[in-house]
């Protein structure tokens, strides 16, 4: 890589860290009733070592999300010992991390130039700050997404392992805000039934759906525990809808 590109790359990572971190170590993050919910629900998990099935509301009355939000929260959560804005910090690395990730993928489809572009519209288009500067689970879609794409892009290359943990991602994604990760799965099964037909009809199809089980295995259980309680509710906000 040239002097030039490396010294651009470094500048734009730079200036992503700066554009998420000024706010939130002046304390311009939300801390609001919600996020509150959620700390309290991590440090029991981290603390008295309470493991729960279910995680945050849907904000459909009855219907709630996976535990995962909880499950990937513990980690920078245990490492500041609960402290907000370290955590928020934790959620603006993933930005950072898009911004290199997607670098990679623009040099890796097209050429460095293209990168940079790339890198540069993570770092500084607003939508990708604020979506990545809140304790909020939809704030991980951000580079969770953009993995998804790159692992579909490379559908054809990819081995076993990175095959669930395509699977495991794009429903994960669900999880994280439910409109949004069910469009999104919809269009990726839609689009590798058009033109990946060879992966959509072989046994890779398999490997996805099992790292998608992984990620619902909780709800299966919560929802075996409780006369599907949940299903009926949402079976009956798509009908009433």
């Amino acid at each position: 890589m040239k002097t030039s590109t490396w010294f651009l790359l470094i500048l734009i990572v730079f200036l992503s860290i700066f554009l998420r971190w000024w706010g939130i170590l002046h304390g311009s993050f939300a801390f609001t009733y919600d996020v509150g919910r959620d700390l309290l629900a991590v440090r029991d998990l981290v603390y008295q070592h309470k493991i729960t099935l279910i995680g945050p509301t849907s904000g459909q009355g009855g219907f709630f999300y996976g535990p995962w939000w909880y499950w990937v929260l513990a980690i920078p959560f245990f490492l500041s010992g609960g402290n907000p804005t370290l955590i928020s910090i934790f959620i603006a690395l993933t930005g950072t991390a898009s911004v290199l990730l997607s670098y990679w993928w623009g040099k890796d489809i097209l050429d460095k130039n293209s990168g940079l572009f790339l890198a540069g519209l993570f770092a500084v288009v607003p939508f990708f700050i604020s979506s990545t500067t809140q304790i909020w689970n939809p704030n991980l879609l951000i580079l969770l997404t953009l993995i998804t794409l790159v692992f579909l892009f490379h559908i054809n290359k990819i081995n076993s392992a990175k095959l669930v943990i395509f699977g495991f991602l794009t429903t994960l994604l669900i999880e994280l805000e439910l409109v949004f990760g069910s469009v999104f799965m919809i269009g990726l099964l839609f689009s590798l039934l058009l033109w990946q037909r060879k992966t959509f009809f072989s046994r890779k199809i398999f490997l996805i759906l099992a790292g998608g089980l992984v990620v619902e295995a909780p709800r299966v259980l919560i929802e075996l525990r409780h006369n599907f309680l949940q299903t009926k509710i949402l079976f009956s906000m798509v009908i009433s809808n």
